[in-house]
């Protein structure tokens, strides 16, 4: 009993520190149906790549930060602010 919870926390270890991925996605596989194995529909699983998904489940990869998206167009010019005040005179 020691022994496999010993082999479950070294196995979570191993999956947390490769969750995210080194180019920051995470990967899960999200369960399109029921299955035999008491898995219901709807259930999301992270895992470290696409390949471990099951035939009744989906992919799903997201970032954690999406790429930044494409300037804005430049707006109107607005009205012309108050003048300043003169600065000193040079000497």
């Amino acid at each position: 009993m020691v022994a496999g919870a010993a082999a479950i926390a070294v196995a979570a270890g191993v999956g947390y520190a490769a969750i995210p991925a080194v180019d920051g996605t995470i990967t899960a596989c999200y369960r399109t149906k029921n299955s035999d194995d008491g898995g219901g529909k709807g259930t999301l699983r992270v895992v470290d790549s696409a390949g471990e998904c099951e035939k009744n489940e989906q992919a799903l990869t997201w970032n954690q930060r999406g790429p930044a998206g494409a300037p804005g167009i430049a707006g109107a010019q607005g009205p012309a602010g108050p003048q300043g005040a003169l600065g000193p005179q040079g000497g």
